[in-house]
């Protein structure tokens, strides 16, 4: 409950933006919540994030990204790089820790058909970059969306979500193909 609460906490913190999303993932295992807002002049990306998995347990992020175009043209690639700031809470092992994760993503639609877009994320934090029971945070997304309409896309994306404890064998929150879906408001 009290992962929950924390993460419906952090989804108060974009009164100030100028446009959100609202995500939800999932596969036979995990879920995965995601809001995402912009602050600026859409140069500053801030989310927030919370996947659980019914066996291993939860993680809850709150990152940010400074955001452009890394190419020219007609369907330029948007990337963004920051940090991810999480927490983890392990149910099997009782373990709990954070990091301080820094990293980034890159997005391309195809010029020649604009509902397709190819999307990848990857945030790693080494020893030093974490705290209380974690030693290593590593969370790597890569995702194929279909824009339905203009506000809302499917997607189906694979992701891998991993903790490595100091005095345990590492988690893998969540690993493998998940479904989704996007809207943007």
């Amino acid at each position: 409950m009290r992962v929950f609460l924390l993460f419906m906490g952090l989804l108060l913190l974009p009164s100030l933006s100028h446009s959100e999303s609202l995500e939800i993932s999932a596969n036979d295992d995990a879920a995965k919540f995601g809001f995402g807002w912009y602050l600026g002049q859409q140069r500053l990306a801030m989310d927030a994030s919370w996947l659980h998995h019914q066996d291993q347990g939860d993680v809850i992020s709150l990152g940010v990204n400074v955001t452009g175009f890394a190419s020219s043209g007609q369907r330029p690639v948007e990337a963004g790089l920051g940090a991810k700031l999480v927490y983890t809470d392990s149910d099997n092992i009782d373990l709990d820790g954070g990091a301080l994760a820094p990293g980034g993503f890159v997005s391309y639609t195809l010029p020649n058909s604009n509902r397709f877009t190819f999307y990848g994320h990857l945030y790693f934090a080494p020893d030093i970059l974490t705290f209380g029971d974690n030693g290593t945070y590593r969370e790597i997304e890569f995702r194929l969306y279909y824009s339905v309409i203009d506000d809302a896309e499917l997607f189906l994306g694979i992701r891998n979500t991993r903790v490595g404890y100091d005095l345990s064998p590492s988690v893998h929150f969540d690993t493998g193909l998940n479904i989704g879906l996007k809207m943007r408001f």
